[in-house]
Order: C-alpha cells, then structure tokens, then sequence
C-alpha cells in the first residue's frame, strides 16, 4: 500500500484539468494526483481495468458536478453504493452557486462543495485547503501519561 495519497480530479474540460494540474504542482501537496475527462474513465480507475490495471486507491476524489453523460451527482451516487468506495471522501466543483443544483446535491447526502476555481492561484488555494482537510495521516494515539510514582525511593 502506498503512503503517498492519491487524488482523482474529474473535469471534462481539458482547459481546467491542465489548470488543476499544474496547480497541484505547484501547491507543494505531497501526493499523485490523476486527472480524469469523464465518470466512466474513473470508474474504470477505481475498479482497476483497462488502462487502470495498476491503480492506487485515492484518499481523496474531486469531481466537477457538471459532467457530460454521468454527472458528479450520479458518480457520487454510484460511489456511495458500492461499500468498497464509502470511505473515499468526494468534494464536488460547482460553478456558480446554484441554489436548484446544491439543494438537489443534499438531498442526495453529498455535502462537500467547493467553487470552482477560475485561476492557478484559486486552484493552489483550494487544493491546500483540500490537502489539510482530507490528506492528513490519521494523528497517532497518544500515549497514556505513566502513573504518579508514590512512596520514596529506596
């Protein structure tokens, strides 16, 4: 398993993945990020087939809401489903925000927006912010303090 967590963009315009990728590299964001044109691409990603074959599970996918075909609201749906994927946190790019789109988005039990960024220095703010938000190893336990020694030494 890796330890270098990797991250599923989905965004069908070439214009914005390239924005969002070399924004992810200039984040500093230690990770693997794959970027994605369409729902089935990543679902094939995620299942491990075809081109996929070697995938890393992501920690984190990033999924623009309005895809051509299976939108990010139908791809959330099929990834909730599926108890393989639950665990897999999903944030959803909206354009402007529409009130109709986040209400229906609700309703579905997605709750992880975030406004589309516009600009390299959007795109690196919001992947930094994601990274702290989702990235984060799990913080180790922290041990028991040891007991109060009592009595003198002898």
């Amino acid at each position: 398993m890796s330890h270098i967590p990797h991250i599923l963009h989905i965004d069908d315009d070439e214009n914005d993945r390239y924005l969002f990728s070399r924004a992810f590299f200039s984040s500093g964001v230690v990770g693997a990020l794959h970027s994605l044109s369409t729902a089935s691409n990543a679902l094939l990603y995620l299942h491990q087939q075809g081109p996929f074959v070697s995938a890393q599970r992501p920690r984190l996918i990033i999924v623009d809401l309005h895809l051509p075909r299976s939108n990010g609201r139908q791809f959330q749906e099929m990834i909730q489903s599926d108890k393989r994927w639950k665990d897999i946190a999903i944030v959803m790019l909206t354009g402007p925000q529409n009130d109709v789109d986040i209400e229906r988005c609700r309703s579905l039990g997605i709750t992880h927006f975030r406004k589309k960024p516009r600009t390299e220095a959007e795109s690196i703010e919001l992947i930094r912010s994601l990274a702290l938000e989702y990235l984060q190893p799990p913080a180790s336990p922290t041990p028991a303090p040891a007991p109060p020694v009592t009595g003198r030494p002898r």
